[in-house]
């Protein structure tokens, strides 16, 4: 597989419960999950130890964790999942969205994200947008 199609496999993985936690509870904090160089995907999760975590403070401490792991060599790839008000590139209006924070050992970094709207339970996703995103837990090759 590419670099682009590893990051991928994470992406579509932790998406399944992004949406999951949208729907059942209209929200959800930071996670992340982690490509193992023998294949195997690693679900990631981060506490600062108080009931109410600030969602960036969840997502230093992901990528810190992810920071430190592949500097040792564990990971190959990882992803990041947070909720985000994000402008469409379609009409520069604020949307809802989950962002998916996309990184790969090769260099390969991405930020993909997914607008949805949530109304009265039910949960919609949009046009799926990425762009470029600066490595953050792998050196840059």
């Amino acid at each position: 597989m590419t670099p682009k199609e590893e990051v991928e496999v994470l992406m579509n993985e932790g998406i399944k419960f992004a949406r999951q936690m949208l729907a059942e509870h209209g929200e959800f904090l930071p996670f992340g999950n982690a490509l193992r160089p023998n294949g195997k995907i690693v679900d990631v999760g981060a506490s600062d130890g108080t009931e109410h975590p600030r969602s960036q403070a969840l997502i230093d401490l992901l990528i810190d964790g992810f920071r430190q792991a592949a500097l040792q060599g564990e990971y190959i790839a990882i992803a990041v999942f947070y909720d985000v008000k994000v402008s469409r590139p379609a009409d520069g209006q604020k949307v809802d969205a989950v962002q998916v924070g996309l990184e790969h050992k090769s260099g390969y970094c991405a930020d993909v994200f997914f607008p949805y709207t949530l109304a009265q339970g039910r949960l919609d996703f949009g046009e799926i947008f990425a762009q470029a995103r600066d490595a953050v837990v792998f050196s840059p090759p």
